[in-house]
């Protein structure tokens, strides 16, 4: 999902959702910004989405209207995903964000991608190691004991064919 509105920029990375602020409100209508935000919330009931990421890597600073706005965005979305973060604000603008206590609230990352990766909350980590585990064992089981898996799904594969001259 990559979607272009007029004040804010969507796309969708795996479990997470990034809203790119484009600019200041003062180039905006306050109505345009408004009903863009809400036009976000939707996406974020997405069974697919976890995590919500604002990344400022396009505004220098942002005025009031914005920010309040992102922050009514964030503290809605609170309820609905996993985690929130801020992610390649400027200087200037993590001075205004620290100022105003959001990074007490949803923490600020250098890079979208230390955002993505500190995003991923225990759940979802321990869901992907487990299942790679799993993976990891079949094939290992596999490997080791062809005769065992030979009539399974896994077994149908490339890795275990039976062995010549095996019966049941």
């Amino acid at each position: 999902m990559a979607e272009s509105l007029k004040v804010f920029e969507l796309e969708q990375q795996g479990d997470t959702l990034i809203v790119i602020p484009k600019g200041d409100a003062g180039g905006y209508r306050y109505t345009e910004v408004h009903l863009e935000s809400d036009a976000v919330l939707p996406c974020l009931h997405d069974s697919q989405i976890r995590n919500f990421i604002v990344d400022l890597w396009q505004v220098q600073l942002l005025g009031s209207i914005i920010i309040g706005t992102i922050i009514k965005l964030v503290r809605k979305v609170e309820n609905v995903v996993g985690n929130s973060a801020f992610c390649n604000a400027s200087d200037v603008m993590l001075e205004v964000l620290e100022t105003m206590d959001c990074t007490n609230l949803w923490p600020h990352f250098a890079t979208r991608d230390e955002a993505l990766y500190r995003c991923i909350d225990n759940e979802s980590l321990e869901r992907l190691i487990t299942h790679r585990q799993a993976e990891l064992s079949k094939i290992t089981r596999c490997i080791s004991e062809p005769h065992v898996l030979a009539g399974s799904r896994l077994g149908r594969g490339l890795f275990c064919k039976r062995p010549a001259g095996y019966s049941d």
